[in-house]
């Protein structure tokens, strides 16, 4: 064995192992192109005083029962020589690391998002951020599949997320105990920061898949400055642990506020505010996907601040409270009822998002002519009727913080006319009645 705890130019076998050509080498180990039986292997080979959990790596072997298509399962551990090591299949494809460097070295940097699966022409696909959100989306699933077998990763990274000959992101290298500070500083949950810091857990995995997912929408880690040629760990430590990174759609408007709802989610400081599992996760990125609106974004918005308005009392504000989670709740229908149109109903979602019920109504009414008879569109047309009753209540609260509360009495009116039984509408109406000067 070498004296530095590498395996350096030898063996030239190990175990039933034949070792073809070096693949690279990171903290834990070198990783070597093998072949045993006719069949290809990644061998990785630990370093003399790396410590592995080869329980985890156990339940990975196929004879485990634990599989998932995005999950590079183990197919062979041993210790021969001296060496312990570790092999599953060997995929001809590059990580996702070398190929984010790669589109960040480029020239003619892409002036939209990561162009996974670019064009012949080299531009990025139309539904770019779609692509990657989808890869990620499945990572997730697999994650929680490893996750119900008491297994942590602990180093999700780009270099540890490779790329199947289809184009399928796997995730591999299992079995660690955390991070390197220096290398992966990007990917530490802020709990793995602090002084009395955490071991890697479940909460960690999600943010570490939060911040590949960030890098992926924009080419940047999250708390990398695109202008700056090095990293410096200790400076990236603090901003880890002083707050949440820019969003994505800092870098890039085309990213709509509901997938920045769910990258902030997944990298919440808090464990306790991330999702609470990475199935969670899945399960939001592919409302997503298919045109709903994330719980991410729908969480956000309710928890978002009110803007301060001078002379706006305590109670005005608990009914206004009520209306805007009226307005979500209604964005939640409104989403699941257009499903077949998710083009259209994602721009009604976040105009209302944005607070902009008249682009969302312009939207739903679009979707309406496309086919009069579908009752997906009747329904949208239903729920215009429902926005417009929520536009005269928020004018009511307008008026009211104007102290004009004949116009607030008006616009509950014609609110009432559109939407009969509600117990915000209610709530505000008897408000109207209290005297002012109490």
């Amino acid at each position: 064995m070498a004296e530095n705890g590498c395996i350096g130019t030898g063996p030239s076998r190990l175990g039933p192992y034949t070792l073809l050509e070096s693949c690279g080498e990171g903290p834990r180990g070198q990783v070597f192109k093998a072949e045993s039986d006719g069949r290809f292997y990644a061998l990785k080979i630990y370093h003399s005083k790396t410590w592995a959990r080869w329980d985890d790596l156990e339940k990975l072997s196929p004879s485990s029962g634990l599989n998932h298509p995005n999950i590079l399962p183990v197919e062979g551990l041993g210790n021969s020589d001296g060496w312990s090591y570790s092999a599953t299949k060997f995929l001809p494809g590059d990580s996702l690391a070398k190929v984010l460097s790669g589109l960040r070295e480029k020239p003619a940097r892409p002036a939209s998002l990561c162009p996974i699966g670019a064009t012949d022409e080299g531009e990025p696909q139309p539904d770019h951020f779609f692509r990657c959100v989808r890869m990620l989306q499945k990572v997730a699933r697999g994650l929680q599949v490893v996750h119900e077998a008491g297994i942590v990763h602990g180093r999700i990274s780009p270099g540890n997320l490779m790329f199947s000959p289809s184009g399928m992101l796997l995730l591999g290298d299992f079995g660690g105990g955390g991070h390197s500070l220096a290398q992966d500083i990007h990917y530490h949950a802020p709990e793995e920061l602090q002084p009395d810091s955490w071991p890697a857990h479940k909460g960690s995995d999600i943010y570490s898949l939060g911040a590949v997912l960030y890098e992926m929408l924009t080419l940047n880690t999250p708390y990398h400055h695109p202008g700056a040629e090095t990293i410096d760990p200790g400076a990236t430590r603090k901003a880890i642990l002083a707050g949440p990174p820019p969003p994505p759609s800092a870098f890039y408007n085309e990213i709509p506020p509901s997938l920045d709802a769910c990258v902030a989610k997944a990298l919440a400081r808090d464990p306790e505010n991330r999702y609470s599992s990475a199935g969670e996760m899945a399960d939001d990125l592919e409302r997503f996907l298919s045109g709903e609106y994330p719980l991410a974004a729908i969480e956000a918005q309710a928890q978002a601040p009110a803007r301060p308005s001078h002379g706006f009392r305590l109670s005005h504000r608990l009914i206004a409270a009520s209306v805007l989670l009226l307005l979500t709740a209604g964005a939640i229908w409104f989403s699941r009822e257009a499903g077949k149109r998710s083009s259209l109903v994602n721009g009604a979602l976040d105009a209302l998002y944005r607070g902009d019920h008249a682009a969302a109504r312009s939207e739903a009414g679009r979707l309406r002519s496309l086919d009069p008879a579908n009752p997906r569109a009747t329904a949208l047309s239903e729920s215009i009727a429902r926005t417009r009753a929520f536009d005269h209540m928020v004018r009511a609260l307008e008026a009211l913080c104007d102290g004009d509360r004949e116009a607030a009495r008006n616009a509950v009116g014609a609110a009432s006319d559109l939407l009969p039984r509600n117990d915000a509408l209610e709530s505000l109406a008897d408000s109207l009645k209290e005297d002012p000067e109490e």
